[in-house]
């Protein structure tokens, strides 16, 4: 991912770049599909708005957090454990397909 951007934003000048981050934020909050990212350190570094709503709470909030926190014992194994196709999981009163496409270093999850 760090690539693609990298590609994206050389030889741009600054007012490029903001309108090219604003673009992205604009288009990740607009998804009806909840969306979270989560560092090597387990330390959620994106979310956005459906998935806050899912999860009760609000974006900012979450971003920065503990994985484990504010995830919940299901949807962390879906994330250790990568599931490409989806699994079905309960929150609160709803059923959430959840799909993580997992990372690896070395054959170990992280």
């Amino acid at each position: 991912m760090t690539a693609v951007i990298r590609r994206r934003i050389h030889l741009l000048e600054p007012h490029q770049i903001t309108a090219l981050v604003r673009n992205q934020e604009t288009t990740l909050h607009g998804l009806s599909e909840g969306v979270i990212t989560v560092d090597a350190h387990g330390i959620v570094t994106l979310a956005n708005d459906a998935a806050a709503r899912l999860l009760g709470t609000d974006a900012e909030t979450l971003t920065g957090s503990s994985a484990a926190d504010v995830l919940g014992d299901e949807l962390m194994a879906v994330l250790h454990d990568g599931e490409d196709a989806g699994r079905p999981v309960i929150v609160g009163s709803s059923v959430l397909v959840a799909r993580s496409t997992g990372a690896r270093v070395d054959d170990a999850a992280v």
